[in-house]
């Protein structure tokens, strides 16, 4: 008997849902770090810091996510390829 090929629409799959609940992830990480609950870091420190990672959560799941969508997804009929 031989094993079949792995599906590579599966791993793909869980690529997306890992980079989509790293993306939400961040961005409430961030908007904890903004909202001064870790006392360890700073203020003014941990307000952008917090902004930074909101938007970098955000850009990922706006940009990257779509991006890796449309480069992934399964060619339909009548698709040039």
């Amino acid at each position: 008997m031989t094993t079949p090929a792995p599906d590579p629409a599966r791993a793909r799959f869980a690529m997306l849902m890992a980079v989509r609940i790293s993306a939400v992830l961040m961005v409430m990480g961030g908007m904890l770090i903004a909202s001064d609950r870790f006392p360890s870091i700073a203020p003014p420190l941990a307000q952008w810091l917090g902004y930074a990672m909101m938007a970098i959560g955000f850009l990922e799941l706006v940009i990257i996510v779509p991006m890796l969508h449309r480069r992934w997804r399964s060619p339909r009929d009548g698709d040039a390829q």
